[in-house]
């Protein structure tokens, strides 16, 4: 699998699952189409015979127990986007063949325990966009063949221990977008399907050593986009078939040699737009199927190639991220990544280009600094033979100038701009 396969997969999985078709469309048999037809309550003239019910965008606002008694041979039912803010314990009596159940865009605030225990081969359940504050225990409870679950864009802050009981055959997971703090121990146990489970969005803070003990089918995981900046060592334990690891934009600002243990499937790990100046020898020493990592967007001026002895190659490295932060960089530790590219067992990419060149770091832009001004003395070097970095001359620059790399994709030159001092100046190299 290539760099662009990757990245199409690990930040296409929710467009793709957005995009499905919809299940009404897909309905065989009797429909009955309820939708937009100002419906205050559900109507009492449902044919039993219906295989599918679009009640959506109406606005129902409760639904009393035994309300779809009749309706056994309904496989879909759709109340998204109502004004539904009460369930009652045995609404949903009678939907015994029900597979697919939908209540996003809702104003529902609680789920009783076992408000869904009829519904037991029901496959997809959807409560995104709702007021749910908690998830109590039990609230799942008898839906033994559920497949997916969504909960996003809710306002839950609480997940009681054994929340997700008896959903055996859960393979997707969507807590994203909430007010999640914290994960308790043993919150995902018994998730023994799941595949892929994003809390992306959150107000997570620490990852606590087996949090995620419990999944270890699950194949993706979403922690962009929150506050985290701890991971304590095996905070990763139990997920030994994860293959897409996803801490973008959090406040990470260390990362420890055990903080990724265990994970030795995983296939591509996002860790840009942190705050991260520290890696320790040996982080990645156990990932011995990475294939891709991203780290643009942090902190660091070193990159030292011990960090990488023990991964595969070829290792797709991005270091830099067009239109974020600059990237300041002590440049003699980047000779390791120089001699690497010649052989093309190492790039870097840039997630904003389409294209990807196997032979040769392409990182746009990349603002290279000597920290310590030691230029003449920058040495890269190959079988024996002086290389000059990244194919450019070497120059002799005070601590106070810095280079600004573009390259002209061409193999007679590349184009150098020099600023020292405000002084711009332009230079082209062999």
């Amino acid at each position: 699998m290539d760099i662009n396969n990757v990245l199409f997969f690990s930040q296409g999985i929710v467009a793709f699952l957005l995009c499905l078709p919809h299940p009404l469309e897909c309905c065989e048999g009797y429909k009955f189409d309820g939708n937009s037809k100002y419906y205050t309550e559900v109507p009492s003239d449902i044919p039993a015979n219906s295989t599918c019910v679009d009640l959506s965008n109406n606005y129902i606002t409760e639904l009393p127990a035994g309300v779809f008694s009749h309706l056994d041979e309904c496989l879909v039912l759709d109340l998204s986007y109502n004004q539904i803010s009460l369930i009652e314990n045995r609404a949903f009596t009678g939907l015994r063949n029900l597979q697919e159940l939908e209540l996003q865009g809702n104003a529902v605030t609680n789920l009783s325990s076992g408000v869904f225990s009829p519904l037991t081969y029901c496959t997809e359940l959807y409560l995104y966009s709702n007021q749910i504050s908690v998830i109590e225990n039990g609230s799942f409870i008898g839906l033994s063949h559920l497949q997916t679950l969504w909960l996003s864009d809710n306002e839950i802050s609480v997940i009681k221990d054994g929340a997700f009981t008896g959903l055996i055959h859960l393979q997707t997971l969507w807590l994203s977008d909430n007010l999640i703090s914290v994960i308790e121990d043993g919150t995902f146990m018994g998730l023994n399907q799941l595949q892929a489970l994003s809390l992306s969005r959150n107000e997570i803070t620490h990852l606590a050593s087996g949090v995620f003990v419990g999944l270890p089918e699950c194949n993706s995981l979403f922690l962009n986009f929150n506050k985290i900046s701890q991971i304590d060592n095996g905070a990763f334990t139990g997920l030994n078939h994860l293959q897409f690891l996803h801490l973008d934009n959090n406040n990470i600002t260390h990362i420890s040699d055990g903080a990724f243990i265990y994970l030795t499937e995983c296939f591509f790990l996002d860790l840009t737009k942190n705050q991260i100046s520290v890696i320790e020898d040996g982080a990645f020493e156990e990932l011995n199927h990475l294939s891709a990592l991203a780290l643009g967007g942090n902190n660091m001026t070193t990159l030292d190639s011990k960090l990488f002895v023990e991964q595969p190659r070829p290792l797709y490295l991005y270091i830099s991220h067009s239109g974020e932060k600059e990237a300041f960089w002590d440049c003699s530790t980047l000779c390791w990544i120089k001699q690497e590219t010649t052989t093309g067992t190492i790039s870097s990419f840039s997630i904003s280009q389409s294209r990807l060149f196997l032979h040769e770091i392409y990182v746009v832009p990349l603002k290279v600094e000597c920290i310590d001004g030691d230029w003449e003395n920058l040495n890269c070097s190959k079988e024996g033979r002086p290389m000059t970095f990244l194919g450019l001359s070497l120059l002799k620059l005070n601590t106070s100038c810095s280079l600004s790399i573009n390259f002209v994709h061409s193999t007679q030159h590349r184009l150098l701009d020099c600023s020292c001092q405000g002084q711009p100046k332009s230079y082209t190299s062999d």
